[in-house]
């Protein structure tokens, strides 16, 4: 082994005396993980270039299907992702409508679709003959009080009986609770997470998400997709060995579904290829992978618009923004970081009062704070009546300005009566950041993308009214708007800025919200002051808050996940944060362990331990993962020639005789090894930088301690 004495530069250590048949033997055996367990990099693209060359010996149809292998998953995720989102949208869109009616056509017909041609969807109800309210069911007349009343409790038992059947359906079924993006993050890291891909998980997540949106409740579909879009990319994965057997491989493929989750929900190909660059970390540079991500999210868009028309929320902006407006857009920006940083301490306390006072007492109680949350939710939100529309149409009205919407839609948003609509807008906001902050942690599955959109929307709105009103109250600004009406002030425009901005402070994005919003809105006379407001919102929740709310889950969970560290670090050295030589479990060559000992190995939670050669000279021979040593342990005794006082060799180079049950092959000898004397800045770089499970330190070339992710990550945290 390599002399370690030098000032902290990190080395990579192989052991060049084994011989070159063992070191195949050990990069060709897959390697088992336990969860929580970090994957080990160096040796997975190894592996995958050794099966490579091995693989290229085969028949030609085999050196076909695994070229094309990793297309056929993207492709194939790209479909069944554009599927499944295409078949949740209409399913909510019929829920929803069915708390207004049914249509006489067929009681599978969306109101949309029953009205198909007639009107453009304002004031079809007038003409629309196809569609039945509840109202005219009943025989209740639409101007009568009793009318509001029936339709009040019909939205709130709908939504009641939707959310129970969403909560029973997810209720064991494990990582169905908020989005699944802080776990995918993790994963694609390279931390293991068991069960998080599961089939079954996905199926109903699909079905309770579809059930929880549909109930009005404040959460949003974009988040839980990008889950079931790696569910299905994993599936795929399974049905080639050369991908399944390969975990990075399978996080190249996982980080591209990403992609298409996000680009299927917002119906948004390139803000999917933007997320995973500005959101995503791991082993690779997600730049590197931009082409696969972009080519996967473009299969999802395109099966997604051959199932639906358009993006849902794209509005025409024809205003021209002034310059007397920035004030009031750098003010959005200011509101956005603040309502970031309020969202997630509301957020991270509503989560840890739920985990002390109810998930504690088991699911019945988890499945009751449901069942009560959707009938407080519509209790509330029906007479606000801009909370309890969906909330795609609620932004798209927003984002309308009066000239092109019906005075009466929804609200009294462009009634002559300017003090009732700020009430009722600001009311509905504040009681959409509470809602949202709750709901998301719960049992069901929600996302936090479009509820912000909203939220951002709804102040935007409001400020843009007032705005507005400046204009109308200054005689030199009020003739410019009637000279040109590109120039009069936008109300929807600002509710446009206003979504960027809260959207900004919730994830801490910026370049991907940019791109979202002008997908979305299609506003490119807006771009400037979108961008200048998202800055400024950035700015304003770097001051107060360092996590955005998906890492704020993964610390939340106690994910080993190391964040990037945007503050200063103190110069600790690494031997004050170390697991000292004493603390840790290792194995001595010289003490010649037999295989009956190595049960007590097996049974330990650490991903491996430390193979020495003395007490008196602890000269590091290699490293064992304990999962390889469980698989190999149960291997031999379930053989018919088990010995339980048979001795066991790690070392390559010991000689003993040939009765000896040799391990050498799972000793692992490349690792990072460090001097106890560098500072934590360092050793935190070397983490985020080289993704290692664990770094050694050995001084003098005698091991003295290590560290490994998780408690780099608790190390970070608390430093």
């Amino acid at each position: 082994m390599s002399d370690t004495r030098w000032d902290g530069i990190p080395i990579i250590n192989y052991d060049f005396s084994a011989d070159t048949t063992t070191l195949n033997q050990v990069s060709l055996r897959p390697k088992a993980y336990k969860h929580l367990d970090s994957i080990e990099w160096a040796h997975e693209y190894e592996r995958h270039r050794e099966l490579k060359v091995v693989s290229d010996d085969s028949s030609m149809w085999n050196k076909y299907i695994r070229k094309m292998s990793r297309w056929i998953v993207l492709i194939g995720t790209g479909v069944l992702i554009g599927v499944l989102t295409s078949s949740l949208d209409y399913s909510y869109e019929w829920a929803t409508d069915l708390k207004d009616g049914i249509c006489r056509d067929g009681f599978y017909l969306t109101k949309r679709h029953c009205c198909a041609g007639i009107g453009d969807g304002v004031k079809e109800r007038a003409v629309c003959e196809s569609w039945a309210t509840w109202a005219d069911v009943t025989g209740i007349g639409e101007a009568a009080f009793g009318s509001f009343l029936y339709k009040y409790f019909v939205f709130i038992l709908t939504s009641v009986i939707l959310a129970a059947s969403a909560a029973y359906i997810v209720k064991d079924a494990p990582f169905v609770r908020t989005s699944g993006i802080a776990e995918v993050k993790t994963i694609i890291s390279g931390v293991v997470l068991e069960d998080f891909l599961n089939d079954k998980t996905m199926i109903k997540k699909l079905f309770g998400l579809g059930l929880g949106v549909s109930a009005n409740l404040w959460i949003g579909k974009e988040g839980p997709l990008v889950h079931i879009a790696c569910v299905c990319a994993d599936m795929l994965i399974r049905v080639f060995p050369m991908l399944d057997q390969n975990e990075a491989k399978r996080r190249e493929l996982l980080l591209a579904a990403t992609a298409a989750g996000i680009s299927t929900a917002f119906n948004a190909p390139i803000s999917g290829v933007i997320f995973t660059l500005e959101q995503l970390t791991s082993y690779f540079s997600p730049s590197d992978k931009m082409w696969i991500s972009f080519f996967c999210a473009m299969s999802g868009v395109v099966v997604l618009n051959a199932f639906k028309e358009g993006i849902n929320i794209f509005v025409e902006m024809n205003n021209q923004w002034l310059g007397l407006e920035l004030p009031g857009f750098v003010l959005l920006g200011v509101m956005g970081g603040f309502y970031g940083k309020i969202f997630s301490k509301f957020n991270m306390r509503f989560a840890r009062m739920r985990k002390e006072l109810i998930i504690s007492r088991g699911l019945k109680y988890e499945m009751l704070e449901v069942v009560i949350l959707a009938f407080v939710t519509s209790v509330v939100c029906y007479p606000l009546v801009f909370p309890r529309l969906p909330l795609t149409v609620l932004i798209r009205r927003l984002y309308q300005d009066c000239d092109v919407i019906d005075e009466n839609v929804v609200g009294d948003l462009c009634s002559a009566a300017g003090g009732y609509t700020l009430a009722s807008l600001i009311t509905s906001g504040v009681v959409a950041t509470l809602l949202t902050a709750y709901t998301f942690g719960t049992i069901l599955p929600a996302g936090v993308l479009m509820p912000s959109l909203a939220i951002g929307a709804i102040f935007g709105r409001v400020l843009g009214i007032f705005m507005e009103k400046v204009q109308q109250s200054s005689p030199f600004l009020t003739d410019m708007c009637s000279t040109s009406p590109e120039l009069c002030i936008s109300p929807g425009a600002y509710a446009v800025v206003g979504s960027a901005a809260f959207l900004a402070g919730t994830t801490k994005m910026t370049v991907w919200v940019v791109v979202t919003v002008f997908e979305l809105t299609g506003a490119l006379s807006y771009v400037l002051p979108i961008m200048i407001t998202v800055i400024v919102a950035r700015w304003t929740n770097d001051k107060y808050d360092t996590l955005n709310c998906y890492d704020q889950w993964i610390k939340f969970f106690g994910y080993p996940y190391l964040i990037e560290v945007n503050r200063p670090l103190p110069l600790t050295k690494a031997s004050e944060v170390m697991k000292k030589l004493e603390d840790l479990e290792v194995v001595y060559v010289e003490d010649h362990p037999t295989v009956g000992e190595l049960e007590h190995f097996t049974d330990l939670k650490y991903q491996g331990v430390p193979i020495l050669k003395s007490r008196d000279m602890p000269r590091l021979v290699g490293w064992i993962g304990t999962s390889d040593l469980q698989e190999e342990y149960f291997r031999i005794h379930a053989s018919s020639s088990y010995n339980s006082h048979k001795l066991v060799s790690f070392d390559a180079n010991d000689r003993m005789d040939d009765d000896t049950q040799r391990l050498s092959f799972l000793v692992e000898h490349d690792h990072i090894i460090l001097s106890p004397d560098i500072p934590l800045p360092s050793l935190v770089e070397v983490f985020f930088k080289m993704k290692p499970r664990f770094v050694m330190f050995c001084k003098d070339g005698l091991f003295v301690g290590l560290i490994t992710l998780k408690d780099i990550t608790n190390v970070v945290e608390n430093a």
